[in-house]
């Protein structure tokens, strides 16, 4: 996008169709995407991208297309130095929007969750009523379920009265671990 010829880039960021960004702050620098965000004349049609490479969680190179790429300096190059992808998670593109933006944690987290099911057609997915999905920073982790403070005191309420929760209730409770 330049001043002259918008491109287009300025096209996609002013229509009303489903806009991805990779919030990165190296894809698309953090004034331009405030810039970005603002200009949209629908907030509710843009999504977060993480265009994530192995080195996500993984080691700090890759052969791609024969090509070597590599985490340098916290970005994903290839041996002539371009941009070869991105060095993030999708979560650490939610907690850097909402770090460098401003913008709300939740609307962060619905443009990683609710809007690309929405450009999909897909309904939207909800934590079970009464819980709440607990995002700790700086860990960058989602790391647990929880009931929320007024389920607990309900459930208690109830353990008084002599009556017992349902048995999903109390699956849900406990910790689910994944086997392979």
């Amino acid at each position: 996008m330049e001043s002259r010829a918008p491109g287009i880039i300025a096209a996609a960021i002013l229509s009303d169709c489903f806009v991805g960004m990779i919030a990165d702050g190296i894809h698309v620098e953090w004034d331009a995407l405030r810039v970005a965000l603002a200009a949209r004349p629908r907030a509710d049609r843009s999504f977060l991208v993480s265009d994530a490479m192995p080195t996500v969680g993984g080691p700090d190179h890759f052969t791609l297309y024969g090509k070597e790429i590599h985490v340098e300096g916290g970005r994903l190059v290839n041996a002539n130095g371009n941009l070869a992808g991105a060095h993030v998670s999708l979560l650490d593109c939610v907690l850097r929007l909402h770090q460098n933006t401003g913008l709300p944690l939740g609307y962060a987290l619905a443009m990683a969750t609710d809007i690309p099911r929405r450009a999909m057609r897909l309904a939207p997915q909800r934590i079970a009523p009464a819980w709440r999905l607990a995002i700790f920073w700086p860990s960058r982790r989602i790391t647990r379920w929880r009931r929320s403070d007024a389920a607990r005191k309900a459930s208690a309420a109830q353990r008084l009265r002599g009556l017992q929760q349902p048995p999903d209730a109390l699956e849900r409770q406990r910790p689910v671990r994944a086997f392979v």
